[in-house]
């Protein structure tokens, strides 16, 4: 009699359907896509933010530049002269290529030196640009 009672215990007992089986991998799925969506969120980010530091510190260089310099006279006049210029337009860069300036062309005044420094750290290889049309400037303002 012992034997008819278990038999029946596992009558009773019951797997998953295809249906219950289906359903559970759609709920772990849409788990799954979601994280990798915060992943790359995430991702993106931190990009966004290493892009940030790196500008905040190149621009920190050019305002030490400007302030070490700003009453030395070169050619009679002062650096900040230089780089207004003519079109009071102040310093801007040639485009955003990859290496910058030649590193092998120095001149013989120290306000083309900076600006070619300036040239070469806001290129490519430090920052990333949006395009080929992507230029970064400076302005000076009295």
């Amino acid at each position: 009699m012992e034997v008819i009672g278990l038999y029946n215990k596992s009558k009773n007992i019951l797997g998953l359907t295809l249906i219950e089986a289906l359903v559970s991998v759609v709920i772990v799925g849409i788990g799954f896509i979601s994280i990798f969506q915060m992943v790359n969120y995430s991702i993106r980010s931190i990009d966004v933010s290493g892009e940030r530091t790196k500008s905040n510190f190149l621009v920190s260089m050019v305002a030490e530049d400007l302030m070490a310099d700003k009453d030395q006279e070169y050619g009679g006049k002062k650096f900040y002269e230089h780089l207004l210029g003519t079109s009071n337009k102040g310093w801007r860069m040639g485009s955003c290529s990859r290496s910058g300036t030649s590193s092998n062309s120095n001149y013989t005044n120290a306000p083309q030196n900076k600006m070619q420094k300036w040239d070469n750290r806001f290129s490519q290889k430090r920052i990333k640009c949006k395009g080929p049309n992507d230029i970064k400037a400076l302005k000076i303002f009295d």
